[in-house]
């Protein structure tokens, strides 16, 4: 059976506008404390290149939440953005590149800078997508790329589990986390054929007074949730029901996040 997080038709169908990814990320404006990821990201550039760099690529830049505060930290590189899906690409100011992370479109030895961040899931030979970015770095050249820990968004795990059960009428299954294909621990192991790799471990807590930011998070998996055996909105809405009580009954619903990014250099 074919992986629906990492089927190319899927993904066009996933990421043919910017809704479902936006819906992701809006849940992270109710997190403390709040991170700068492309600022961050900007920074360990800084920390670990002894020079500007002259090519940057974005492999899966999505809706380019990084390609504008790169060119603009960094206004003599070429910051050039991939995505397979072109429907994220449209929108944005170029260049950008419709392009597959396992096959990319350049030479050998190309940036100085790769970029993968959220994204190597997505891929379903990460082996190759991770041998690709070896060979487009010059030497000296970096990888910057970022997922979820195991053990992030647990309490979500068990709202979905919960709602499903309410549905199907004995014990759910687990929710859709694009990130466990690869997460935060394993993204070590996948660039093994890089030296100096470093994690850095971003914890923080999200907290939300009202159900929509959770039940909008919850919607934006729709595309991938053909092979979970659950009626989708149904289990969307025993969630909107369990999230409205707990909310009443505490004020509030926490979510505890652990997500990182690792930095390694390409000998």
């Amino acid at each position: 059976m074919t992986d629906r997080t990492t089927d190319p038709v899927v993904l066009g169908s996933a990421y043919a506008d910017q809704r479902d990814l936006r819906a992701r990320q809006d849940l992270y404006s109710h997190q403390h404390p709040r991170f700068d990821l492309p600022r961050i990201v900007g920074e360990l550039i800084r920390d670990r290149l002894p020079r500007t760099p002259r090519v940057v690529f974005d492999i899966g830049c999505g809706n380019g939440t990084y390609l504008s505060v790169l060119r603009s930290w960094f206004p003599e590189s070429l910051v050039v953005g991939m995505d397979l899906a072109p429907g994220m690409l449209a929108p944005q100011l170029g260049p950008n590149v419709v392009a597959d992370a396992a096959y990319l479109p350049v030479r050998a030895a190309t940036a100085d800078v790769v970029l993968a961040m959220h994204m190597l899931y997505h891929v379903e030979e990460i082996g190759a997508a991770t041998a690709e970015m070896h060979r487009v770095l010059a030497p000296g050249g970096i990888v910057v790329a970022s997922s979820n820990a195991r053990d992030d968004k647990a309490e979500l795990d068990q709202l979905w589990t919960e709602a499903a059960g309410l549905v199907l009428g004995r014990p759910g299954p687990s929710r859709i986390a694009l990130s466990r294909r690869c997460s935060l621990e394993a993204l070590p192991t996948w660039l093994g054929g890089f030296t100096d790799i470093h994690t850095h471990h971003l914890r923080g807590t999200i907290e939300v007074t009202s159900p929509e930011p959770v039940l909008a998070h919850l919607a934006s998996y729709r595309s991938f949730a053909e092979d979970t055996k659950v009626p989708f909105e149904q289990t969307v809405s025993a969630a909107e029901r369990l999230l409205t009580s707990r909310i009443r009954r505490d004020g509030f619903f926490r979510i505890t996040c652990h997500n990182g990014i690792v930095v390694a250099t390409r000998q």
